[in-house]
């Protein structure tokens, strides 16, 4: 049995400016009246690394985000963030859209620029993009690594 949760708090940040979300917010920063940074994010996730140690059980963080086009880097502060902590509590987690062009939208997609729907792909990859690379190099490293004890091992 695994656990899950999407983690899009405060999705006035995460989901800013798409239709009906008209205000733009920086992370960190004050959200709605609430200051928001990476401590905010552990209390807001505190119910949850609660039960993990409780019950004993894994979590995984099946989709987690933040508009791209946030102001002030916040999207790229924000993911950064919500991956310390994830790492730091032991839970998966996933991306909700590394890539996103089969949608349509690319409002999550780390591979485009911070520009407001800007379309085009930027020659060299985001601070996004590396940020994820980094993380997903870890795990590939973690693979090859107990490859190579099994193989020993034999």
């Amino acid at each position: 049995m695994v656990y899950s949760v999407h983690m899009y708090a405060p999705q006035r940040l995460t989901h800013q400016t798409l239709p009906g979300w008209v205000n733009a917010y920086s992370y960190p920063g004050i959200i709605t009246g609430k200051y928001y940074d990476k401590d905010t994010l552990k209390k807001l996730l505190k119910p949850i690394q609660a039960y993990q140690q409780k019950y004993r059980v894994p979590i995984y963080i099946g989709e987690f985000a933040c508009i791209r086009w946030a102001p002030n880097n916040s999207a790229f502060n924000y993911i950064r963030n919500c991956i310390e902590i994830f790492e730091e509590y032991n839970w998966d987690w996933s991306f909700l859209a590394f890539r996103s062009f089969e949608t349509g939208f690319n409002g999550w997609s780390v591979e485009h620029s911070t520009g407001y729907y800007d379309q085009v792909l930027p020659t060299t990859k985001t601070d996004m993009e590396l940020l994820l690379r980094f993380y997903f190099q870890q795990n590939v490293t973690s693979v090859q690594n107990l490859e190579s004890e099994n193989q020993h091992a034999i």
